[in-house]
Order: structure tokens, then C-alpha cells, then sequence
């Protein structure tokens, strides 16, 4: 009997259930071992990193099952503006975004000796803090 079901799902790939169907049969079980079950409010018992209170990470999952995606993630970064694409940003202008979100021209700060650096002149690419 599991041979069969294997068969038809892994020669048949389009019938597998997708993210975010639900256990019909079983919603009481945790399917994914991450500590809740469908009862509990787990919205994907398929991910064992989804589930009520997780940690929200910039991944455009709901991972704490609040019905939001990527709402506070943990992993958010501070970018900044380089006018002058030196590669070394304008300290003054920054947002806060996930990667996948950050606007174009916006980057990390760069790192001199550990140290955190940005440009003094970011209208002219020759002048750099290196």
C-alpha cells in the first residue's frame, strides 16, 4: 500500500498537496513535530519552522501564524544609500527592509577592521573611506 501511494505522488506531482492545504484527516496530530497541531493553530503542519509565536524571519512565510507575512522578522536590516555606487553608503539615508524588499541603490554598510565605514562623499565615487 505505501509503495502504490508513493508511486502516485512521485510520478504524479501536480495531485500532492501544496503549502498551506490542511490535514482533513487528522488536524489533531502534528505532522511536523514543531510542537503544535492544526487544533493548536499551526497553519502549516508541513513546516516545522511555522507555527503560532515562531520567530518571524524575512522568508514571505507567515512563520508565527498571525495571518501576516514577514510582520517584525527578526532578521530585518538597516540599508543605506550609495548615491555614487562606490560601494561605501551615505550614513544620513537609510530604510529598514528585508533583503528581497530593499530598494535599489540601498546596501549594507561596509566593514573596514570590524568596523562599520560610509562614504564622506557619496556624490563622487573616487573619494572613498578606503
Amino acid at each position: 500500500m505505501f509503495l502504490a501511494i508513493w508511486f502516485i505522488f512521485a510520478c504524479f506531482p501536480e495531485i500532492q498537496p501544496k503549502e498551506g492545504d490542511r490535514f482533513i484527516d487528522n488536524p489533531q496530530v502534528d505532522h511536523d513535530e514543531d510542537g503544535y497541531t492544526e487544533e493548536q493553530g499551526d497553519c502549516n503542519d508541513r513546516d516545522p519552522f511555522v507555527y503560532p509565536n515562531a520567530d518571524e524571519v524575512c522568508d514571505g512565510v507567515d512563520n508565527d501564524c498571525n495571518g501576516s507575512v514577514d510582520d517584525n522578522p527578526t532578521d530585518i536590516q538597516t540599508y543605506y544609500v550609495d548615491l555614487d555606487g562606490d560601494g561605501f553608503p551615505n550614513e544620513a539615508e537609510s530604510e529598514v527592509a528585508c533583503p528581497s524588499e530593499k530598494t535599489d541603490g540601498y546596501i549594507l554598510p561596509r566593514e573596514i577592521n570590524g568596523i562599520e565605514v560610509y562614504d564622506c562623499d557619496d556624490t563622487d565615487a573616487t573619494i572613498t573611506p578606503e
